[in-house]
């Protein structure tokens, strides 16, 4: 999809552009601008005349704060603190083959222009009465980008990004490769897990670091609904990691680590009672169950060839395991009625590489993402069969999947690293950014295709 739409592009000069192209999105001083006076102004003058209305060019509004924060059709145009990250911003200094609308004749900003918008973002780009942008996000979706060390924040209702967290300004690594993310029941505290930095982080609601747990190369991030209990299990890339998942007390990150006998233990999800928490190999057709109650630890063979099982879900009833083979291209169901011993119950075919399998809320479906073959398979729990499978602009390599608390929107996080998706501009360094799709499961099709950083891969919300 090509983005039609006039943002703000400025002829800037060189020094200035590597200014705003800097670190500079959490070092500015100035009292800074107010909307109405002095970032409006400049809208008006350069931008309105294309999108001066919610039916405009990509359905871009920019006579207000709010139609600026709505963002296009594609997703948001401003992220909080973030100028490097804005596209209203990374436009007027990033773009090659030329500014926009400059190109099409229209006026650029000035530099002193560009230095008002770069300063508002820097403060939050508050509205008149200093409210934040998207201070409050009712129901976040954290989204890992391995490759970018970075964080995204989207606001799940209004389907933009509301913030990045670069784990940079956090004290970690730009080779820390965050992975996967687990958030809260109340969403008071998310976790991510750190396979460069051998860490699992916890950050609170405002996006600080508050404290981490040690733990060599950690995957899969499990949150204990009912208990103190955060675990963790070891990343598909490393070779030969520990033969044992973490536990982690999730009020002071101390724990232990709980041996699983198997190689390379991956998947992991925890019951929606918080009795027990289910995991799997890489390596062997072996599921395990680990009831947390008396710490037992009970082995399940799988049969077949090797599966390779990547991740598990558990039905909202905690009734069924939906767990998904890499290796086979097959979703296997497990009969949880003995809770400690999964029942093989059914299997069905999907696409190449299935990754992170979740269930509708109702329990009805289960979508996951086929990595190798961009596609993502609507599984009819009910009818045991694929009911759906979807294509569309920006699922390059699915990864993550979550659903929107409604059930109507299905988000599915791509790791784009084979270039299978192309950004809708060409900026400095965005040609191998992830993206997340967001799918109207009414329709079965991709309705938003919004840009995070490289890699993007394991996703989580409360």
């Amino acid at each position: 999809m090509m983005w039609r739409g006039c943002l703000l592009v400025a002829t800037i000069l060189a020094g200035v552009g590597c200014e705003l192209s800097s670190n500079l999105d959490d070092s500015g001083t100035d009292p800074g601008a107010e909307f109405s006076a002095q970032v409006q102004p400049i809208l008006n003058a350069k931008c309105v005349s294309c999108h001066g209305a919610a039916d405009s060019e990509a359905d871009l509004d920019l006579t207000s704060w709010s139609g600026v924060l709505a963002g296009s059709e594609f997703g948001d145009v401003v992220v909080s603190y973030r100028p490097t990250r804005s596209l209203l911003l990374r436009l007027t200094t990033e773009r090659s083959g030329g500014n926009h609308p400059g190109e099409l004749g229209s006026d650029t900003l000035s530099v002193s222009e560009a230095e008002i918008l770069r300063d508002w973002i820097l403060r939050g780009a508050p509205d008149d009465g200093g409210t934040v942008a998207f201070e409050t996000v009712e129901n976040p979706l954290y989204v890992a980008s391995q490759t970018a060390a970075t964080v995204s924040v989207i606001d799940m209702d209004a389907q933009v990004v509301a913030r990045v967290v670069d784990l940079t300004d956090h004290g970690y690594s730009a080779l820390s490769k965050p992975h996967h993310v687990a958030v809260e029941p109340d969403g008071s505290r998310w976790y991510v897990s750190l396979i460069g930095a051998n860490a699992v982080a916890k950050f609170d609601r405002a996006n600080n670091r508050m404290a981490e747990f040690e733990f060599e190369t950690p995957g899969m991030l499990a949150v204990d609904p009912v208990n103190d209990w955060l675990y963790a299990g070891r990343s598909l890339s490393a070779a030969s990691p520990p033969a044992s998942i973490g536990k982690i007390q999730r009020s002071d990150m101390t724990g232990e680590e709980i041996a699983v006998v198997f190689p390379r233990p991956h998947a992991l999800v925890a019951d929606p009672s918080g009795a027990f928490v289910y995991s799997a190999s890489l390596g062997q057709n072996q599921i395990i169950a680990y009831e947390e109650a008396t710490g037992d630890v009970t082995f399940v063979a799988v049969a077949g060839p090797v599966h390779a099982f990547v991740q598990h879900a558990v039905s909202p009833d905690g009734a069924l395991l939906a767990s998904s083979g890499q290796l086979t291209a097959n979703m296997l169901f497990f009969d949880l009625a003995v809770p400690e011993t999964p029942a093989f119950a059914w299997s069905v075919g999907v696409n190449a590489a299935p990754w992170h399998p979740v269930f509708s809320p109702d329990g009805r479906f289960v979508y996951v993402g086929n990595k190798d073959a961009n596609t993502v398979t609507v599984i009819s729990v009910t009818d045991r069969r694929v009911e759906r499978i979807v294509t569309g602009a920006g699922i390059a390599e699915p990864h993550g999947a979550a659903v929107s608390p409604d059930g109507r929107y299905l988000f599915v996080s791509n790791r784009n690293t084979r270039g299978a998706y192309t950004p809708r501009h060409e900026l400095r360094d965005n040609e191998s950014d992830g993206t997340v799709v967001v799918i109207d499961l009414n329709s079965g099709q991709v309705t938003r295709v919004l840009e995070v950083g490289e890699l993007a891969a394991g996703l989580g919300t409360r």
